[in-house]
């Protein structure tokens, strides 16, 4: 069972004055504006991010904007958490957003300071609820240990890398998802010396000037190359024994993705192939 947690509703005075708030000040986008009943709206604003909710890719949390509309609830607009921080915006640059907030005027009511989970500061929206604008601190990563090692999915194949991937992609062309029989495929791009494989490799042309290679007892996909740029070899990082060391730093072929397979929020994002190429807007 899947959960997942779609909107916080934050109470607002005027829907007009909050959107002008959150999404010219904030920076936010403006999800949703549909009429319901008399007098009311469903407004839904959430961060300019591919990891919110109502955008493509990955779900996260978006701001519901609830109009109050007897005095009882307009005695809690700016006051939703009894004066402590409400809510949690995160970012990953720190310095620009907090000059940015400064300009636009943003209240802030407690500097930046470095702590252990990261840099933060609190400011308030334009009704007083105290946000804390965050810049996490990354978790450490342990070094992949050379050599790496992989192999197949019934280890006739196994590979050695002696030095560490020159770069790590998540591609989602159709060539490889029927190559691999999966909605995408994730590489590891090695300098072909640095490999050495035992074991007998099947060969196929699956398209002009590329060769693939699979193990031919158990079909697990192996090795993808461009025939004129025999220096580089690209691996499939699931074939890796250490696949999470690895995570893909650029995702390619988006044009071809399947509508329903979520983006990756934390790699550059290609329309076709990274090579020469400048990541999409």
């Amino acid at each position: 069972m899947r959960h997942s947690l779609a909107h916080v509703a934050i109470v607002v005075r005027d829907y007009d004055e909050a959107i002008a708030f959150y999404t010219g000040v904030l920076g936010f986008r403006l999800v949703e504006d549909t009429p319901r009943e008399p007098g009311k709206r469903w407004v839904v604003v959430a961060p300019r991010d591919r990891r919110v909710a109502g955008s493509p890719g990955a779900p996260g949390t978006s701001l519901l904007l609830a109009r109050a509309a007897t005095p009882e609830q307009a005695r809690f607009v700016g006051n939703q958490s009894g004066g402590r921080v409400f809510l949690f915006l995160h970012t990953d640059d720190f310095a620009r957003d907090h000059a940015r907030l400064q300009a636009a005027g943003v209240r802030f009511v407690r500097e930046p300071s470095r702590e252990d989970y990261g840099t933060v500061a609190v400011f308030e929206d334009l009704y007083g609820n105290r946000w804390d604008l965050i810049a996490p601190t990354p978790a450490a990563k342990p070094a992949p240990v050379l050599p790496l090692h992989g192999g197949c999915l019934c280890g006739s194949v196994r590979y050695t890398a002696t030095a560490l991937p020159r770069v790590s992609t998540l591609c989602h062309c159709r060539s490889c998802r029927l190559a691999a029989g999966a909605p995408s495929v994730g590489w590891v791009v090695f300098g072909a010396g640095d490999l050495a494989f035992e074991g007998e490799r099947a060969a196929f042309a699956s398209s002009p000037n590329v060769t693939r290679t699979f193990c031919p007892h158990c079909g697990a996909a192996l090795t993808w190359q461009r025939n004129d740029q025999t220096g580089t070899l690209d691996v499939s990082t699931a074939t890796l024994d250490d696949p999470p060391a690895f995570p893909p730093t650029r995702e390619i072929w988006l044009e071809e993705r399947i509508a329903w397979e979520a983006e990756n929020p934390d790699a550059l994002p290609y329309a076709r192939s990274s090579a020469g190429a400048e990541p999409m807007a």
